[in-house]
């Protein structure tokens, strides 16, 4: 999800926005600027228009910040992806909450500021080593197929169908029926035949399963080979560009006195 986190000037509440001749009817409700025209203003539809049009355009920079914003940057996804991958989600709580996939609330309050500091100073220290499966054949624009990123040391239920399970563990990948493990491998081939069933193959073993394996895997044929790439993540390189925004948004929160929000 793409979204653009802020910290809102008080350049409104201070009186100090640039000249809009209905600015007495708007308001600022929760993050945003809204125009809450009078009765007698909405009965002339044409008036009301004109209105709504001039209000939109000095929304667009009602002050000398654009969008009202003294300062705003993209975080992205990436902390909470790493935060997921180390399964540390009671270590960072108020990161997760950073986001609009965990928080629908769209701000977090300052009060949390001093959290968010000393959880992102004690993630940029660690770091953490994965597998994940990656495709020998690339798929478009030269990108490589890279699915089902697991941690070291972690047996990772990837997905089950009836009385199937698809667990990764390290560079093993296993396929287990009724609790018989039945394909087992590091390096394998995987192909798609009739009614999502797939055959497993690594040398001289071969398996046919219903397990759900991804079918991007297939935009370039019906088989691919597949393997394990080891990767060591460090937080401090991972999330440099992340952690010097949220210092950023974290400062102009503190400073100003408003609350991180996104949209």
């Amino acid at each position: 999800m793409s979204y653009i986190d802020y910290v809102r000037c008080n350049c409104f509440k201070e009186g100090l926005s640039k000249p809009f001749k209905y600015i007495k009817y708007v308001k600022l409700v929760g993050n945003y600027f809204e125009l809450e025209l009078p009765d007698e203003i909405k009965q002339d539809e044409a008036l009301a228009d004109k209105i709504y049009d001039e209000f939109y355009d000095w929304r667009d920079f009602p002050c000398e910040h654009e969008d009202g914003e003294y300062y705003s940057c993209q975080l992205g996804g990436k902390i909470q992806y790493y935060i997921y991958l180390m399964k540390a989600e009671t270590d960072f709580s108020a990161l997760l909450s950073l986001s609009p996939d965990f928080n629908n609330d769209g701000f977090i309050p300052t009060s949390y500021n001093a959290q968010l500091r000393a959880e992102i100073e004690e993630l940029m220290k660690r770091e953490i080593t994965c597998y994940n499966f990656v495709s020998k054949e690339p798929i478009g624009w030269g990108m490589y197929f890279q699915h089902y990123e697991v941690a070291e040391n972690v047996d990772e239920l990837l997905c089950e169908k009836g009385d199937e399970k698809l667990y990764s563990c390290n560079d093993v990948f296993r396929i287990e029926k009724n609790g018989e493990v039945i394909f087992r491998s590091s390096n394998f081939t995987v192909e798609r035949i009739i009614n999502r069933r797939f055959i497993f193959t690594d040398h001289d073993k071969r398996a046919e399963s219903t397990v759900f394996f991804d079918l991007n895997l297939f935009r370039k044929g019906n088989k691919q080979r597949l393997y394990y790439e080891k990767n060591t993540y460090i937080m401090k390189n991972e999330l440099k560009y992340e952690y010097e925004n949220l210092i950023n948004l974290l400062n102009a929160s503190d400073l100003i006195g408003n609350p991180i929000c996104w949209d």
